[in-house]
């Protein structure tokens, strides 16, 4: 292994340890240096992302989560997490439109119904939503009542 991607590595390392501690600025830098080593650094994308999320930058975490996807296609929690913040951004179309292509590369991956059973309530449909969380609940998620509350 070459002596950057060596760096690379180390510089997510330490990114992961201040995400751990909210540090989201300091997460970002480090995250920031290791894409710099290694353009191809998937983990450093998705990981970057949810730091740009902790700050709120939605556009941003977007858009990271996105080079991740492009770099590593076939991991669904790039998708979740993606889903995750067009969600928190109210854009529950493209929300379910990630959490949809998640659970089509793991089937058995509760977050992602889950969360996909949220989006569908916020936009009102109820009947996809019950689907949703009666699957997440399927493979071990625990759904609040005040959740089920919402789909009556």
């Amino acid at each position: 292994m070459n002596e950057g991607k060596l760096h690379a590595i180390e510089y997510l390392k330490s990114g992961d340890r201040k995400l751990g501690r909210n540090d989201y600025r300091g997460a970002l830098a480090d995250y920031t240096n290791a894409i710099m080593l290694r353009s191809d650094y998937a983990e450093a994308y998705f990981n970057r992302a949810r730091a740009k999320q902790g700050l709120n930058d939605h556009d941003g975490a977007i858009a990271d989560y996105t080079q991740a996807v492009a770099l590593e296609p076939a991991h669904a929690k790039h998708y979740c997490f993606r889903g995750g913040v067009k969600s928190e951004s109210m854009d529950y179309h493209g929300g379910i439109g990630d959490f949809t292509k998640a659970v089509e590369l793991d089937p058995n991956y509760a977050a992602a119904y889950f969360n996909r059973a949220v989006a569908f309530l916020n936009i009102g449909r109820k009947i996809e939503a019950v689907a949703d969380f009666l699957k997440a609940k399927e493979f071990g998620l625990r759904i609040p009542p005040h959740v089920w509350e919402q789909c009556t």
